[in-house]
């Protein structure tokens, strides 16, 4: 027993890829905090990030704490003009699994999907927090305190990028119509360029934004990560588990998370949530109940 939560698993497992495509503007909404960083003058250190699930479309809000009231503050905003959604996408940090947030989503009639601990993946915004973060590093490498300075047109650079997945712009398929900037206004392009579009091209363009992602989905599936050996996984339900530690070295107490187990348990499967997402619950402990990626477990 000591040995195996010692030791680390050689397969670690993905399951199969499972993504169901949106086809609708503010059905689904997924959320995330980048931070703490240099606190800017004016007293900022987080960005709040919220994305659109079918069209990519990005709002950033710079955020002098990550408390609740303030993170609800943002999304009301964005939700007043946009639409509220169906359906809110997050990890599990203590400011989206407050009674305070769970009381907004409760009246306003919001699903709250929350991703398995550890397992950024099923969050759709962390590629964008990764998109963001690479930005501020180019722009404020001089000067870490004036990153929320052009947050917008990092917010723009973001939405009038061409996406792989829909093959346009977030922009685009937000408003149907390209994203004006000082240049186009300058040199007065959208007059030159007629972008009006009747109905039924916007119908169109959106139905072949839907069919570019379903394409996009299945060419995703066939990648390696998704293939035997790794999405056909050992597990099932009643068997018994360990699961994946990440502890924190505490020098104070003179604990070293190199030699501490990478495993403990064991625990038992209770049920599964989707392909990769299981319940797990402490043999010993059975209040001990946990959310988790398959890639955090190991067979007992």
């Amino acid at each position: 027993k000591v040995c195996k939560m010692s030791k680390n698993e050689q397969i670690k497992y993905e399951g199969k890829l499972i993504s169901v495509p949106i086809e609708q503007t503010m059905h689904t909404v997924f959320i995330d905090i980048l931070g703490p960083l240099p606190r800017t003058k004016n007293l900022n250190q987080y960005i709040l990030i919220i994305v659109d699930g079918f069209s990519r479309y990005v709002w950033l809000y710079p955020l002098k704490d990550c408390k609740t009231r303030l993170i609800i503050d943002k999304m009301k905003q964005t939700f007043d003009n946009f639409s509220i959604p169906r359906i809110i996408v997050s990890d599990n940090a203590s400011y989206f699994v407050s009674k305070e947030f769970k009381s907004y989503l409760f009246n306003n009639h919001i699903q709250h999907r929350r991703i398995a601990a550890y397992r950024a993946n099923g969050n759709r915004s962390e590629r964008y927090l990764r998109e963001v973060n690479t930005s501020l590093r180019c722009y404020y490498s001089h000067d870490h305190t004036l990153w929320d300075t052009d947050l917008g047109l990092i917010q723009m650079s973001l939405n009038t990028a061409r996406n792989s997945s829909t093959n346009s712009s977030a922009f685009q398929i937000m408003f149907y119509h390209p994203c004006n900037n000082a240049l186009t206004n300058l040199w007065n392009i959208q007059d030159l360029v007629s972008h009006k579009l009747t109905s039924d091209q916007k119908t169109e363009n959106l139905r072949r934004a839907v069919n570019n992602i379903k394409r996009s989905i299945a060419k995703n599936r066939r990648r390696d990560k998704y293939q035997f050996p790794r999405c056909n996984h050992p597990f099932k339900i009643n068997k018994l588990v360990y699961i994946r530690t990440h502890f924190l070295s505490n020098k104070i107490n003179k604990f070293s998370k190199k030699l501490a187990p990478r495993y403990i348990g064991p625990y038992k499967i209770l049920y599964f949530i989707s392909e990769g997402t299981v319940l797990v619950q402490n043999v010993n402990n059975l209040e001990d109940v946990r959310k988790l990626h398959i890639y955090d477990l190991k067979l007992a």
